[in-house]
């Protein structure tokens, strides 16, 4: 009869021992899947025209300004950026700015979509380039300015 206890005892410690195992091994199979989700969801797939940066899509192409093959850049999702807002300006009376395309109220021209000043900011630690003539003409590359077509030089900070 001791005997029957003691096997009975130590096959219902197998079992659960078994049991626990598989268990633990589910829950970090699980883990792992969650946070590989949470790695796709920060990024961001982005084509872009390598001569004109403000012409994006979310499908390869071609850019309808240029007819140049559009590239395709990862860009990772920043918090800040989902709550910033369009601002468009004037070329010629950069104070004059809003929340909407249209005209300007000084001299009639088209506003251009700008960065705000806190997209600039959430790019603090990236290398900014300007334009020598036009000091509101900003970019995070090198290239060339929109107004007047000279190479922007990096700020030096």
């Amino acid at each position: 009869m001791k005997r029957f206890t003691f096997y009975l005892a130590a096959l219902m410690l197998v079992i659960f021992l078994l049991g626990t195992t598989n268990y633990a091994q589910e829950k970090t199979q699980s883990k792992k899947h969650v946070k590989v989700q949470k790695q796709i969801h920060k990024e961001k797939v982005v084509y872009t025209c390598p001569m004109d940066q403000e012409v994006q899509s979310d499908k390869p192409g071609k850019c309808p300004k240029c007819k140049m093959d559009l590239e395709k850049k990862i860009v990772k999702i920043d918090k800040q950026a989902k709550i910033q807002k369009d601002v468009y300006t004037c070329p010629m009376h950069p104070e004059e700015k809003s929340g909407k395309s249209g005209k300007c109220s000084k001299c009639g021209m088209n506003l251009e979509k700008k960065e705000s000043k806190i997209e600039i900011k959430s790019k603090a630690n990236a290398d900014i380039y300007t334009c020598p003539m036009h000091p509101d003409e900003k970019s995070d590359k090198e290239g060339k300015c929109s107004k007047c077509g000279m190479n922007l030089e990096k700020v030096k900070k």
